[in-house]
């Protein structure tokens, strides 16, 4: 049975692999001392999906008062297509709604709209062009 519960330091080497497994891992972003950091400001801003406590995928989620976004969702290739990416997409929606967000953004990487697209439009998602400056 899947569960989802808040990041830990001890799932750092399973994240990084989780990550590295669908080609997301950023070693700047993701070093252990940012991740660390990340919950230290907010312990539900990485949340993971675990079964018999060994994690098979994570979200991070980022509420910066005025905005928030969900980003980095990523699920272990054996374990897609079970419904672990929505539990993880509901829970982090749950908490940003809980803390009165009403509108979230949800990034993903242009070479996987294609693919990933109609799987977040099933979930209320517009897509909308974005152009880092």
């Amino acid at each position: 049975m899947i569960q989802i519960r808040s990041y830990r330091n001890e799932d750092y080497s399973a994240i990084k692999e989780t990550l590295a497994s669908v080609q997301m891992f950023d070693p700047e972003r993701e070093s252990q001392k940012n991740l660390e950091n990340m919950i230290q400001r907010d312990s539900e801003s990485i949340l993971v999906a675990t079964e018999h406590d060994h994690v098979v995928g994570s979200v991070y989620v980022k509420d910066v008062g005025w905005d928030a976004r969900v980003f980095c969702l990523a699920v272990r290739n054996e374990y897609r297509k079970q419904g672990v990416g929505s539990l993880l997409l509901e829970k982090a929606e749950e908490i940003l709604r809980e803390r009165g967000h009403v509108k979230l953004s949800l990034f993903v990487r242009e070479s996987e709209v294609t693919h990933l697209g109609p799987y977040y439009e099933k979930r209320g998602y517009v897509a909308a062009p974005y152009k880092h400056q």
